[in-house]
């Protein structure tokens, strides 16, 4: 009842009780011989309340869906269309057509996560089938009379993904290949990064849409917002769950997350303690501390190896959907040195030089990614000149600092079996305090609100008038033509002129979309309100255990999938629950990672054995050669490879002429390039296709396994995180989750 929206059906003295329960259900329902609400009498319970609340809107509120799965896997193909449609718009490209580059991202949004050599594969199928049909269309206007009535926008080009075509492989019954679930999550992590950054970039370009709107409206003025900067408000959070006393005591590996939000004053210094480039405003860096058995070959290695990885499968689409990317780095953390006046340098210039601490040099190795923005990406330029608010990140957040603690280190965590979650000596504190412009946040959260409000209002207006207008040509084809038409008919759109508005969702879908709404916009809109009326606010929440904070709370209940229940009494009640889950996680992902390299070898020794099997066969012909045979062939090729070397000599002295410095493939081979790919040639087949997919995905993924297992062997994990823009820095440093040590 909670979940569905109507906790307060039943009177509380009905359910204060499971014996008033049942004797309210028998009375009115019926009840089996265990006094239970069997599949008739709860049937009879849903036909009693079906007038004023439908099933199908009881399923909605569920989170559910009423309509069929093939219906529901249709809409949730069209959205995903749309979306991408929307955010690839191209004037010159055919209307209701992606680029082929998005086949792949599109069926990732449409629930199938493919390789990058399975999508090569399902692509030239997609395309044959495209030409097969476009042939088919063709014969058949040629034999039929009206079969250029039927026009269809698909063509046999191979550079465009086609609405209709798409749709009717999506549904042609496809092979669905049930894959490992790590492998699936793995497979699919880079597409999910990119349609996250699609996302969020879309929902960014919306709310700076809105915000300049109503600056350029002057509904948002910088001089007015300037005068009430100053007025700021105070919040302080708590939530605890579990023992005060163990959470107090200093132990060993603790769990701990610490975000905060500093602003300095100086961009440069703040710049210089990250090793990031002057020229860059903006950067995200990750660090991840070596062991310290770690042998620091094998840890460059791994910079090597995640410099190669970042640049040919993370950076193209960082590269695409953020503005102003510049580059990834993958470098080590030296000590920050901080700058000294002149008096003191020149100084120290004529002083013998410090000794070199050996503890510092001892010290393990911390690699550092570093992504890099440039200019565009800076929020303080961002916010004062593009949308025009004159203010700064400083001015609307000055303080920011959250964390969350726990006591349990994580090795006991995941390895003990004694561990309870959900007992009472499972101690977890989280503790925010932040200090914004409320004034300013409350103004501008009001015009984006109101920018939103009036969206709405525009569309339903239009399409309300779509619907008048189509309703009274109705009306009138109707009395015009009334003696005309048979009982039960109506007019086409042909004779309106007003097609009939598109109905895509059920009445009760309707009505569950339009109260969802509102509650959105209520709390939207209630949040607002609070930004700016509350000058100081303090909420403390405090729970015995975990268990009674989730399980003991209807309205968590209500939102939490029935089919979880389950396994979250058994993580909170069990003991070890979170170990003896960590255990099967680690169970199946060991027996994953052997299936991949059993793959990888596998594939490798067909490709071996081939390889060895063409040098064998050309051995065998060129032992059946008589001796002049021989020395003929021999000749002809070493007069091929001189000439081959004499025409790179002319090649390479005319680009020096030009300035063009030729590559050294010694070079190449000493940092270890290994980005180049097999190009196919112009009349490969099937068979030599597959096979070439097979090698290049093969490699990969050696090259993916091999960076995992360095990263396993010499990596703790990923100790902090900063994001800095100009000269506010957000610093995440984690404590105690050295997760890289626990996994196979």
């Amino acid at each position: 009842l909670e979940a569905v929206g109507r906790p307060g059906e039943f009177e509380p003295v009905v359910l204060d009780s499971a014996e008033a329960f049942r004797c309210y259900c028998d009375d009115l329902f019926g009840t089996d011989e265990r006094g239970l609400l069997a599949f008739e009498h709860f049937l009879a319970y849903r036909e009693d309340v079906e007038a004023a609340a439908p099933v199908e809107a009881d399923v909605l509120a569920c989170g559910l869906s009423a309509a069929p799965a093939a219906l529901d896997e249709w809409a949730r193909v069209r959205d995903a269309w749309d979306a991408l449609e929307g955010h690839y718009e191209d004037a010159d490209r055919p209307p209701h057509t992606l680029p082929a580059s998005c086949f792949r991202e599109l069926c990732y949004d449409c629930r199938l996560t493919l390789t990058e050599e399975e999508c090569d594969m399902c692509w030239r199928v997609h395309v044959r089938k495209n030409g097969l049909m476009v042939e088919l269309r063709e014969e058949y206007k040629h034999k039929h009379r009206f079969g250029f009535h039927q026009p269809s926008s698909v063509t046999s080009d191979a550079a465009f993904v086609y609405k209709d075509a798409f749709v009717a492989w999506w549904f042609a019954g496809r092979a669905h290949e049930k894959r490992a679930y790590f492998r699936e999550k793995a497979t699919g992590s880079l597409l999910g990064l990119r349609s996250f950054l699609r996302g969020a970039f879309t929902m960014g370009r919306r709310g700076y849409e809105r915000v300049k709107r109503a600056v350029d409206r002057g509904l948002l003025d910088k001089v007015k917002l300037a005068m009430v900067k100053e007025r700021l408000a105070t919040l302080d959070f708590s939530f605890e769950v579990g023992d005060e006393g163990k959470d107090l005591q200093d132990e060993e590996g603790k769990i701990g997350v610490e975000i905060d939000v500093e602003h300095g004053d100086d961009a440069t210094s703040t710049k210089a303690k990250l090793q990031v480039p002057s020229q860059c405003a903006a950067s995200v860096s990750i660090d991840l501390p070596a062991r310290e058995d770690a042998d620091p070959d094998e840890v460059r290695r791994l910079r090597k190896d995640l410099k190669l990885f970042l640049d040919k499968y993370v950076v193209p689409h960082v590269q695409e959907l953020t503005p102003g990317f510049q580059q990834v780095r993958v470098v080590k953390v030296l000590p920050y040195v901080p700058p000294e006046d002149d008096a003191a340098a020149s100084k120290k210039k004529f002083n013998t030089p410090e000794p070199v601490d050996e503890d510092e040099e001892d010290e393990p190795e911390t690699i550092r990614v570093q992504f890099l923005w440039k200019s565009e990406a800076n929020v303080d330029y961002f916010l004062r000149r593009r949308v025009g608010l004159g203010l700064g990140l400083a001015s609307l957040l000055p303080e920011f600092a959250c964390s969350l603690r726990c006591a349990t280190p994580l090795e006991d965590l995941l390895e003990n079996t004694r561990v309870v979650v959900g007992a009472p000596d499972f101690s977890l504190r989280l503790a925010v305090h932040a200090i914004y412009a409320r004034s300013v946040l409350h103004r501008v959260g009001e015009e984006v609100l109101h920018a939103r409000d009036e969206d709405a209002a525009l569309k339903k207006a239009d399409r309300d008038g779509r619907q008048l207008a189509h309703a009274r040509a109705l009306r009138r084809s109707v009395e015009s033509h009334g003696a005309l038409l048979k009982e039960g008919e109506r007019p086409i759109a042909g004779i309106t002129g007003y097609e009939a508005p598109a109905v895509n969702v059920s009445k009760a879908r309707e009505a569950f979309d339009t109260a969802e709404a509102k509650v959105t916009r209520g709390l939207l809109w209630g949040f607002v309100r609070w930004l700016g009326s509350t000058k100081a606010q303090k909420l403390d929440l405090s729970f015995r255990d975990l268990r009674e904070c989730i399980l003991g709370s209807p309205a968590v209940l209500a939102r939490v999938p029935a089919t979880w229940l389950p396994a979250l009494r058994a993580l909170l009640e069990s003991r070890g629950g979170v170990a003896k889950w960590w255990h099967r996680v680690q169970s199946t992902m060991e027996e994953e990672l052997g299936d991949l390299w059993g793959e990888v070898e596998g594939v490798e020794g067909a490709i071996q054995a081939r390889a060895d099997a063409i040098v064998q066969a050309e051995l065998d012909a060129w032992n059946a050669l008589d001796a002049e045979e021989r020395r003929r062939r021999t000749f002809e090729r070493e007069k091929q490879a001189l000439e081959a070397k004499i025409l790179k000599a002319e090649v390479d002295a005319a680009n020096r002429k030009l300035g063009i410095e030729p590559d050294d493939p010694k070079k190449k081979k000493k940092d270890g390039d290994e980005s180049e790919e097999e190009e196919a040639p112009e009349d490969e087949g099937e068979v030599d296709f597959v096979r070439r997919l097979r090698k290049r995905h093969a490699k990969t993924q050696r090259r993916v396994l091999e960076m995992y297992r360095r990263a396993t062997s010499l990596v703790y994990g990923v100790s902090q995180i900063t994001l800095h823009s100009n000269a506010t820095k957000v610093e995440v440093a984690l404590e105690g989750l050295d997760l890289f040590a626990e996994l196979p």
